[in-house]
């Protein structure tokens, strides 16, 4: 028996079970860090390296820029490197921003957070704001379309011009960022990670030693909110549920900082994360009460929505996930008010979430809705009854209101309420104002009136919708006036539009798919219309 040989091949299959296990570990970590390859500056040649000097010093600034060859103003993002990278870190959003063709900007800010000059310095603050001005000069920008993107030290910056930046911006996402440097220096230090150097390079120490009030000076988490510039603003906050244990930052970092801003807004005390949730998220990397929602493909493990505060705990490490970062850009926050026409699977709501993808539409649509009558003896079927709720359900659930769509009307136009045809335009005048007046958590929305589709002829109709068509024309022009004196954008899918959609009514009451997709598609034309009248 040749043992020797046996050997041989034994050590063989090890070494190449291990080479496997090291080229496997290799792909693994690579794809977990590649957004924060540092030494990958390879950049697509449609992107300019530009100089921008500051205004702080006149340092030369060096960033990549894009110009978006669209026509008209495109939306800005202004994507900010990580910890250790500087402007030409390669950037994975790129890819994205070819796609969408997109304004864009990745600044230097003072490179890799290791010196006093960068790592939250006022010369970084102002070196964001000139890359920012120099996008705005030198592109054709939506201004209600400026974005900040960052994760890690990125995330930090982040929140960093959150705080700081005088530019109004619409969104700012935050990918692991660090929020409080005193902290962070200490995590950091005991797990013996290179960072708490770093942080003592910052404030010019001696080994071992920090300067905890100039890490307070430079940490997002111990500057103030500017209400006044921010009051159009939105923040996200993502942080993977395995970062602290398997990556740099403990999760603590973005929740502490979620709960400092609701003190900052006054919002109400119970919007925080609670110290018991915050043990469970630490101790069981995971939570009992998850919502049942993805990000990026992953769990969302916890989340809280205020106003325009978001904090989004998602299965992950340290990490920005890539197909998600540009989940709140040319979005809106709808809330739909409507009957059967919306309710229904295929309704004009399901058709106009087809084309606004965006968008997110929380859907109040009830079969049998009315404006102000309890129909069928009903309480649950009169919008005035339940409209508080429709509302306060949906700003708990995204955090505040775009738009209000507004298409009811047809069953109020049943023979059963013939004779209070006027109670309809007096209910529909107390519904709009209380759209208008009701006390909403961060901004009150837009209002889009939806005149509703024409009835069929009474051949077509069963007995209880007898003379609709007739009383559903009048009570239009009704409508017309109540939103000409409320100052409301109309979507009229109503006048004649009879033999537009009627062929595709089988009761002349409901409609089959094609007609809600043309329905879905005047509104759709007329929110676009009212987003073009903002810029």
């Amino acid at each position: 028996m040749d043992t020797t040989n046996n050997f041989s091949k034994a050590s063989k299959n090890i070494f190449l079970l291990l080479l496997l296990l090291t080229l496997f570990s290799s792909v693994v970590q690579a794809q977990s860090v590649f957004w924060d390859d540092t030494d990958n500056k390879s950049w697509p040649k449609v992107f300019q390296e530009v100089t921008i000097p500051s205004t702080i010093d006149d340092h030369q600034q060096k960033a990549y820029f894009y110009k978006s060859r669209l026509d008209g103003p495109q939306p800005l993002i202004i994507s900010l490197h990580t910890w250790s990278g500087d402007y030409s870190q390669f950037d994975p959003l790129v890819g994205q921003i070819m796609t969408y063709g997109w304004n864009y900007i990745h600044p230097d800010f003072r490179g890799n957070n290791s010196s006093p000059d960068a790592c939250g310095s006022e010369k970084v603050i102002q070196d964001i704001d000139d890359a920012i001005s120099y996008a705005l000069k030198n592109t054709s920008v939506d201004p209600t379309e400026i974005h900040v993107i960052g994760v890690s030290g990125g995330g930090m910056a982040t929140i960093l011009a959150y705080m700081k930046s005088r530019h109004p911006i619409k969104t700012f996402s935050a990918w692991v960022p660090i929020s409080n440097l005193e902290d962070w220096y200490y995590e950091t230090k005991s797990r013996g990670l290179k960072y708490a150097s770093d942080l003592e390079k910052v404030c010019q120490t001696p080994k071992d030693s920090i300067d905890v009030e100039n890490l307070r000076k430079r940490s997002p988490f111990y500057m103030k909110v500017p209400l006044d510039l921010r009051k159009d603003s939105q923040l996200h906050l993502y942080t993977g549920i395995h970062d602290g244990y398997e990556g740099s930052v403990p999760i603590t970092q973005t929740i502490n900082f979620y709960n400092k801003l609701m003190d900052d807004w006054k919002f109400r005390e119970d919007r925080k994360v609670t110290k018991k949730e915050i043990i469970e998220l630490l101790s069981k990397r995971s939570f009992s009460n998850s919502p049942d929602k993805k990000i990026g493909g992953r769990k969302v493990h916890f989340q809280k929505i205020t106003g325009p505060i978001s904090l989004t705990v998602f299965e992950g490490k340290h990490e920005m996930l890539v197909d998600a970062a540009f989940n709140h850009i040319q979005q809106l926050h709808i809330v739909a008010v409507g009957d059967s026409n919306g309710a229904f699977e295929n309704g004009w709501v399901t058709q106009l979430q087809k084309l606004r993808t965006k968008d997110k539409i929380s859907n109040y649509s009830v079969s049998g809705n009315t404006i102000g009558f309890d129909n069928l003896g009903r309480a649950d079927l009169n919008t005035l009854k339940n409209l508080k709720g429709f509302l306060t359900d949906a700003e708990d659930k995204v955090g505040y209101i775009d738009l209000v769509l507004v298409m009811l009307g047809t069953n109020d136009c049943k023979k059963v309420f013939e004779d209070q045809q006027k109670e309809v335009v007096k209910n529909m005048r107390q519904l709009i104002k209380e759209i208008k007046t009701h006390k909403y958590s961060y901004k009150a929305p837009q209002i889009l009136m939806i005149l509703p589709p024409p009835y069929g002829a009474d051949k077509q109709l069963i007995e209880k919708y007898e003379g609709a068509a007739k009383r559903l024309d009048k009570l239009v022009l009704e409508f017309k006036k109540v939103a000409q004196s409320e100052k409301l954008n109309v979507v009229d899918v109503h006048t004649n539009m009879e033999e537009v959609l009627l062929p595709y009514s089988p009761d002349g009451v409901h409609f089959d798919t094609p007609a809600y997709q043309i329905i879905a598609f005047k509104i759709a034309q007329g929110i676009s219309k009212m987003e073009s009248l903002k810029k």
